[in-house]
């Protein structure tokens, strides 16, 4: 199984980065295609060469054919060395130094024979053929057997006629004993008889004779040939086409190339990336429960970007809804008092998921207040369009917890904002005051969910200090920019505080690894997340309470009043951006 789950995140990288695997494909193979087709074509020819004489010779001997092999080893070396081919260059008054030139050659011991191949290339096949027959005649000329002496020459000669006399010799004494036989036929005396029996006799010997010496000057004649004896076999053929380049093979295998290298760079950019990218790594990595996870929406501003702008029926609402539900589900079938939203580092997204979340606790009819306690670099006021001149900084430096005239309107009746006011020079010793436990016992009395921006957690003590204070955090973590140290980190400060981190909400989570509600597979989603109304019509028709739909929307929605997906699995929506 974790074979299958590993190969299976393997998949959806590559499926995920398939357009970097077809562009280095095709940018590779056409680089393959256009170097191949732009380099000169090379020819190639070759010759053959025959070490020793053993072809020629009648009675064959082993240790010549052994020593024949054995020499063929040692000419393909000698035939790559300076006296052959410098003997080239200054014969073929080539433009190149017979080092260039052994580049060029290559010279082969056929296995189990006595043969040398001479292969040569060059940038024509006329060019391939004058070098690899050069070579040839080149070797020849250093072979010993070439240059035979005068004395073995006379020594030679002389066998050859001795050969000749005795070889006459036997013809004629077999004939003449021939003759002798049909003679005897006619003689009628005893004393004729014994005669002619004698002299044939005598040339039976004589002819045994001869051809005892005929055989062992035979011997001696086929014994002087050599070993060390070079002979062209066969000269040089030039092949018509070039063997060089191969632009068919080359392309495919530049094309290969350029994909394992994507898949390398892919894979390792992967496996050395340390950020969270998916709800599993947030319980792997760091054992959080994933409350839900959202997607990025491209629209500028946060106007757009909140739910009060969408539809009940966009992903938005539906992520929103399941992270309402999961947290609900996560303590215990209560939703918790104080919610405090909070993230490793900065633009994280948590300050927008705050926001979302409070419309969502709106939206289903809890009395809600959003506290911007973030008061080094606060975003509730320019989420909601609101002025931040009075906020959370005015509230705990007076002597009096008076929420009246701190309490903005967001547009929606069961949502309401304080912000943070103006930025303190001591914003953790606010946080961490007395009167800071007052405010939140009073925002409990007189609201059903109160949710706290906060401060990332590593850009100060803001969210350690408060953190003990609430009865949930909740951690915003972005995919793919959060590091996993950094998650890390945060939650052990946060768990040194003694906080309650009920979970973890993934923004901006890739499309490919979200999970959608079953209302909004199959294309039912539009561009911007929204419902398609032709789909909602057939929502309606069918009866939308068995569809599970219950609750009725509070507030305006950019003027549209309708009723709530209610999903407790699946359902991630549009990003929640700082």
């Amino acid at each position: 199984m974790n074979d299958f789950i590993q190969m299976r995140q393997i998949a959806v990288i590559l499926a995920r980065r398939w357009w970097l695997i077809v562009l280095s494909v095709a940018l590779s193979t056409a680089t393959g295609f256009v170097i191949s087709r732009n380099l000169p074509p090379i020819y190639e020819a070759t010759s053959t060469l025959l070490v020793g004489q053993s072809i020629q010779a009648a009675n064959l001997d082993s240790g010549d054919l052994q020593i024949g092999e054995q020499l063929a080893v040692t000419y393909a070396e000698v035939g790559l060395r300076q006296p052959v081919l410098k003997g080239v260059v200054e014969t073929l008054e080539l433009d190149r130094s017979w080092q260039q030139l052994r580049k060029q050659v290559r010279i082969t011991p056929i296995n189990g024979t006595q043969l040398l191949e001479i292969t040569v290339e060059a940038t024509s096949p006329a060019e391939a053929r004058i070098i690899a027959d050069e070579i040839a005649r080149q070797m020849i000329l250093l072979s010993p057997a070439q240059t035979p002496s005068e004395a073995e020459a006379e020594s030679r000669l002389f066998l050859e006629e001795r050969l000749a006399s005795l070889r006459l010799r036997i013809d004629n004494g077999q004939l003449r004993i021939e003759e002798l036989e049909g003679e005897m036929a006619n003689l009628r005396t005893a004393a004729a008889l014994a005669a002619y029996q004698t002299e044939i006799n005598s040339l039976e010997q004589m002819i045994t004779g001869w051809e005892g010496n005929y055989a062992q000057l035979l011997t001696l004649l086929e014994s002087s040939s050599t070993a060390n004896y070079l002979a062209v076999m066969e000269t040089a053929e030039a092949n018509p086409e070039p063997v060089r380049p191969r632009v068919g093979l080359n392309t495919l295998l530049a094309g290969s190339l350029g994909m394992v290298l994507a898949l390398g760079a892919i894979i390792l950019r992967e496996y050395t990336d340390d950020t969270l990218k998916t709800t599993d790594d947030l319980q792997q990595e760091l054992g959080l429960t994933p409350l839900g996870a959202v997607s990025q929406i491209r629209v500028k501003g946060y106007q757009g970007k909140l739910l009060s702008s969408l539809s009940p029926f966009s992903a938005t609402s539906e992520a929103f809804n399941v992270i309402r539900s999961n947290i609900r589900f996560a303590s215990e079938n209560t939703l918790p008092g104080v919610i405090l939203i909070t993230s490793p580092g900065i633009s994280e997204g948590k300050s927008l998921t705050a926001a979302n979340l409070g419309l969502a606790m709106a939206r289903s009819g809890l009395n809600t207040v959003i506290v911007d306690a973030d008061l080094r670099q606060p975003a509730q006021h320019l989420i909601f369009e609101i002025s931040n001149v009075m906020g959370v900084a005015e509230l705990l430096r007076s002597t009096e917890l008076k929420l009246e005239g701190y309490l903005s309107r967001t547009g929606v009746d069961s949502l309401k904002l304080i912000n943070s006011g103006e930025t303190p020079p001591n914003p953790s010793e606010l946080l961490g005051s007395e009167q800071m436990e007052l405010l939140l016992a009073r925002l409990v009395d007189e609201f059903e969910v109160v949710i706290m921006d906060c401060p990332p957690v590593l850009t100060g003590a803001d969210a350690a200090v408060l953190s003990n204070r609430v009865d949930a955090v909740i951690m915003v973590v972005q995919a793919g920019r959060t590091r996993r140290h950094e998650a890390r980190r945060s939650l052990a400060i946060l768990q040194q505080a003694g906080a309650t981190v009920l979970g973890a909400v993934l923004n901006r989570a890739s499309r490919g690894s979200l999970n959608y509600h079953y209302m909004f597979t199959g294309g039912a989603i539009g561009q911007d997340g929204d419902m398609p109304a032709p789909y909602i019509k057939r929502l309606r028709k069918w009866n939308l309470g068995k569809l599970g739909m219950r609750g009725s929307a509070k507030g305006n929605f950019n003027g549209r009043h309708g009723t709530e997906p209610v999903s407790d699995t699946g359902g991630q929506g549009n990003s929640a951006d700082e």
